[in-house]
């Protein structure tokens, strides 16, 4: 199993990653696929942790 998670824009919270769903790793691939078609300007990663946020942001 992994995750996939978004990095999404809030107000209150500022950039933060937000799990999406949980993926098999036979299907992982094609979830992330869809994810990123679907919202194209949203960044999507596969990872089994949080991904930690990047330098000079808000977690």
């Amino acid at each position: 199993m992994t995750r996939l998670w978004s990095r999404r824009w809030r107000i209150a919270v500022g950039h933060h990653w937000q799990l999406e769903r949980e993926c098999a790793s036979d299907t992982a691939e094609a979830w992330l696929a869809q994810f990123q078609k679907d919202e194209p300007d949203v960044l999507f990663v596969l990872s089994p942790r949080k991904p930690s946020a990047p330098k000079g942001t808000t977690p």
